[in-house]
């Protein structure tokens, strides 16, 4: 899959299942994801994201840690950079809208 804007390609998103090695989600989002555009800079601000994420492990306590956490908020709070959230994360936000 691609994410493409008016400047064209900007990401590819490969199938997960296919790479090796397998890795857990997050974890292969980060890894095997490739952005064409996008600073190494600012792709490494989204690594504690990967960790929020595997600690969410769906459980009430979960819920209740992020429930009342927008997701941009949580991208300032772990210090995404703002690149990185506009050019990357708002687009898949505003297409599953």
């Amino acid at each position: 899959q691609g994410q493409y804007s008016p400047k064209g390609l900007e990401a590819i998103w490969p199938v997960y299942r296919d790479m090796k090695p397998q890795l857990p989600t997050g974890l292969a989002q980060a890894v095997y994801t490739r952005f064409l555009n996008l600073p190494l800079i600012d792709q490494i601000t989204a690594l504690p994201l990967v960790l929020a994420f595997s600690e969410f492990d769906d459980s009430v306590e979960a819920w209740a840690k992020y429930d009342d956490l927008s997701f941009r908020d949580l991208c300032v709070k772990l210090g995404v950079s703002q690149r990185l959230y506009q050019e990357a994360f708002e687009p898949m936000i505003l297409t599953g809208l």
